[in-house]
């Protein structure tokens, strides 16, 4: 059956669960919530989905979930278009998506540790796909050029199929199909083709 009370609010009930849409005054204006409970008399919230203003011309759109007796944010879109998974701000993010991002110029996923961002996965500045250490601040692991499938572990411009920044171990037996140079360490010429 559907419930309008007269103080607001809109309930739609059944015998178990019960749907309430909500609205109340926020800073920004009024806050939109879908809640659902459970529990007959002694109803118990659990989850939501709340559309929030973040000021008078956006808002976000928080979902929410019953984990141990307590309703908690899990998930966020925010007034960007940006995702965030286990928070409320892409700065403090423990995963945080941004599909497109064109004033940052990232986009990818974001993970993060106590507030501080620890791993872009995605890209930056480029079509290239990149996996950088210390989150968009950090430093390039591991890239691949868009358009010619080159891979650079430690190398933010890789010009060969696979383009290696620092020392390389290989254990068991290795194969190669063609030329193998070792350079001159100061010229960068070969000095020793097999």
């Amino acid at each position: 059956r559907l419930i309008v009370n007269p103080g607001g609010g809109t309930s739609i009930r059944g015998a178990n669960p019960t749907l309430d849409l909500q609205s109340s005054s926020g800073s920004f204006g009024d806050v939109a919530k879908i809640r659902a409970y459970h529990g007959g008399v002694s109803m118990r919230e659990l989850g939501s989905i709340v559309f929030d203003p973040v000021n008078a011309a956006s808002s976000d759109i928080i979902f929410s979930t019953r984990n141990s007796n307590t309703v908690t944010e899990r998930l966020r879109i925010d007034a960007d278009g940006e995702v965030g998974i286990g928070t409320n701000n892409a700065t403090t993010a423990g995963a945080w998506f941004e599909a497109d991002s064109g004033s940052s110029g990232y986009h990818g996923l974001k993970l993060s540790s106590g507030g501080t961002e620890k791993w872009l996965i995605g890209g930056y500045g480029s079509n290239n796909f990149t996996i950088k250490d210390g989150g968009t601040g950090g430093d390039e692991r591991f890239t691949i050029v868009d358009g010619t499938g080159n891979i650079g572990i430690n190398s933010t411009s890789p010009t060969t199929t696979l383009d290696v920044g620092g020392t390389l171990q290989v254990s068991g037996i290795s194969t190669f199909n063609g030329n193998v140079n070792i350079p001159d360490s100061t010229s960068n010429s070969p000095a020793l083709r097999l």
